[in-house]
């Protein structure tokens, strides 16, 4: 991966927020940032977690009261997106914006 490539964000989950795609900012030998453009706005990061296959997963909660553009009928409902770009990197920290959510990965050392 290089700077400017496109992230796959795989929806394992679709819930409430919504995501549109992701893309490189800056990346070295092991730690890369992340951009994940949402459709959603107003959204936190609930928790994340890394797949059985080693893909890190990010579960994505409303914040109650300011999240719009929400999937209809599931407005309280978390939705799990999965990097698979990232297998074998960790989530280190994350911050969730108006319309992005920025995200630190660095190389695991399992």
């Amino acid at each position: 991966m290089k700077k400017g490539d496109e992230v796959e964000c795989q929806v394992v989950v679709q819930g409430g927020p919504r995501v549109n795609g992701g893309k490189v900012v800056a990346i070295g030998l092991d730690v890369a940032a992340v951009v994940i453009d949402m459709e959603s706005k107003h959204c936190d990061i609930a928790t994340t977690s890394t797949s059985d296959n080693g893909e890190p997963q990010l579960f994505l909660d409303v914040n109650q009261g300011a999240a719009l553009h929400l999937t209809p009928g599931k407005e309280r409902e978390i939705t799990c997106v999965r990097l698979p770009d990232f297998k074998g990197w960790d989530l280190w920290c994350g911050e969730v914006s108006r319309y992005s959510l920025l995200a630190c990965f660095v190389r695991s050392q399992r």
